[in-house]
């Protein structure tokens, strides 16, 4: 939830942050943070600020739905991922930039052909544009845990409250663009990670040869991906690296000889 009234209610009364503090018992430094979004305050301290500016409780705790993340944030952000240019996917879709923007920002909403074509030129589906809140938490949690973080430690890392990353969680709110941005960062994956559906097993498994698929099925195989399953990108894009490497450099039979003498 956007904190912004919090500095507007203030002026509004004619408080300075310390009048402010001292009615609120919230100390100036954090109050600033606040204000300015560099935080987002816990659940007790907005009410005790509330509560000092004389702002109804049930006022301040309405569920978080200004900030939420629009279709046209998740186009972007996919855009910039696949490196494509406004003036380019603009053009690729028939569109004026101008037009773009307006949809990225939110002030226009696609209709469902120029959606498909949008994704089409994105090289993802339809559905990919969307996310759900189960999927988001589930994701969330995931790569919290993995990451040996506590709740509280991701929140104070990523400078929002303890209480947000609960609600996040157990799929309680929607969260803003910027919280997004704070706990990917601090989690090492990108926004994309939480907000866009990856293709399904159902998807996937009709490109797969059967013979590929018998492949998966070998311990062996198993057991370097259960190795490989929680590698950040930047990890499997070197493990990647390695594989293209010995791929160019000596033959694929010499390679599987190899590796299958080191698992035995």
């Amino acid at each position: 939830m956007s904190l912004s009234w919090i500095r507007l209610k203030r002026e509004e009364k004619g408080l300075s942050l310390q009048e402010l503090s001292r009615m609120s018992g919230v100390s100036v430094s954090y109050l600033s943070e606040i204000e300015r979004g560099t935080k987002e305050g816990a659940s007790k301290t907005v009410i005790k600020i509330a509560s000092a500016l004389g702002v109804p409780r049930e006022e301040v705790m309405k569920p978080i739905t200004e900030s939420e993340i629009g279709l046209g944030q998740r186009i972007r952000m996919i855009r910039e991922k696949k490196n494509r240019s406004l003036a380019d996917l603009a053009t690729a879709v028939g569109l004026e930039e101008s037009q773009l923007i307006e949809i990225e920002k939110g002030e226009t909403k696609p209709n469902i052909d120029l959606l498909r074509a949008i994704a089409d030129e994105l090289d993802i589906t339809v559905s990919q544009l969307f996310s759900t809140l189960s999927m988001i938490a589930t994701r969330l949690r995931t790569v919290r845990e993995q990451s040996g973080l506590t709740q509280a430690e991701l929140a104070e890392k990523a400078g929002v409250s303890p209480g947000l990353i609960g609600q996040l969680e157990q799929s309680k709110v929607q969260p803003s663009l910027r919280t997004i941005e704070r706990v990917s960062e601090v989690l090492g994956v990108t926004p994309c990670y939480f907000l866009v559906p990856q293709p399904s097993l159902e998807t996937l498994l009709p490109l797969i040869g059967d013979d590929l698929i018998q492949l998966l099925k070998e311990p062996k195989v198993q057991e370097v991906l259960r190795m490989i399953y929680d590698l950040r990108e930047e990890e499997l894009r070197f493990v990647f690296g390695v594989i293209r490497l010995l791929k160019e450099e000596r033959p694929v039979t010499t390679v599987e000889k190899e590796l299958e003498k080191d698992c035995c």
